[in-house]
């Protein structure tokens, strides 16, 4: 089975991580699992009244990239420890909508099974965003082909 089990570092994505590795049984050379964190890189607006200077812009997506990176490592270091073989850990920085990358993640790799935390390490979104925006969790459950798991 194939299951890929997306993280941020809440508590829980930890949960959902726990609930990925029950999912992939002990370490059956059938079995994948791919941990992926996708933190949000942000573009610049472009408008005729933007600045080209957007320093700032950087440095924020730089230390967005480093927190998932950082959290990656660590994450691979656990499977290493736990006796975990058929692992990819991975950080997607891209340029894009995470909900989107991690749908278009599922279905290039084929899995049978998406595990994700019910919510992220942001503040909970007010009712009236969460029906407009939706959170990532519904995103995945509406619109991935294989089945989803949202743990608490």
């Amino acid at each position: 089975m194939k299951v890929m089990v997306c993280v941020d570092g809440s508590a829980p994505s930890e949960r959902a991580l726990r609930f990925a590795l029950r999912a992939v049984g002990h370490n059956s050379p059938d079995d994948e699992l791919f941990v992926v964190n996708v933190p949000e890189i942000l573009a610049a607006p472009h408008s005729r009244y933007s600045v080209d200077d957007d320093s700032d812009l950087s440095a924020i997506n730089e230390a967005r990239i480093r927190v998932s990176q950082d959290l990656i490592n660590g994450m691979r270091t656990e499977l290493t420890e736990k006796g975990m073989k058929n692992f990819v850990a991975e950080s997607i920085c891209e340029k894009g909508n995470p909900k989107e990358i991690l749908l278009r993640l599922s279905k290039s790799r084929q899995v049978d099974l998406l595990v994700t935390g019910s919510r992220s390490h942001t503040k909970k979104k007010s009712s009236l965003q969460q029906l407009f925006v939706g959170s990532t969790s519904n995103y995945l459950v509406d619109h991935c082909k294989c089945s989803v798991v949202v743990v608490r």
